[in-house]
Formats: C-alpha cells, structure tokens, sequence
C-alpha cells in the first residue's frame, strides 16, 4: 500500500486515514494489525503523520500495545514511533 510519496499524500486527501482508524478499534487483531501497517505506509510521508494524529489513532494504538496480540505491539510501535516527530506524548 501506497509506496512512493505521491500514493500516499493522495490516499490520505481522499479520505484513507480515517476508516483505517475506525480499523483499530478491538475486534479482529489482524484487521488491527493490517490498519495499523496501512497507517504506518502513509505516516512514511511527513504530512500525513500530523492527519493520522489528528485522526484519533495514537489513543487506539497505544491501547493495542496493551493487548495480547503481539503482530498488533509490533506494527502500532512502528506507527507511534513515526508519528512521535509531531506530538509529545503530553498532547495525547
């Protein structure tokens, strides 16, 4: 999913962010695993960490790190850690 810059700017400008964020509510682990990889693909592009953010999906994945589902730490790590460049952990 969206692997050059321009993919992902523009499936974030069409709305892609949000329904993966609705993904990572508890559920199936590996639908929240897959939204979680899919949110780390597009917080690859630096405009796109802040919408992901704003989106609602660092309180969701965090909580993900909690569950016992250990694909699920892995891959909402990655993302924390990506989207950490624009948010102090204060401001969420």
């Amino acid at each position: 999913m969206a692997l050059d810059s321009k993919s992902q700017m523009l499936m974030a400008q069409h709305g892609a962010i949000p329904p993966l964020v609705k993904l990572l509510q508890p559920g199936d682990p590996m639908v929240q695993a897959s939204a979680a990889g899919a949110l780390w693909n597009l917080a690859a592009n630096e405009q796109n960490k802040f919408a992901i953010a704003q989106s609602g999906a660092i309180q969701p994945l965090v909580a993900m790190l909690y569950s016992e589902v250990c694909v699920c730490v892995c891959v909402c790590v990655c993302v924390c850690v990506r989207a950490r460049a624009h948010f102090s952990l204060g401001q969420i």
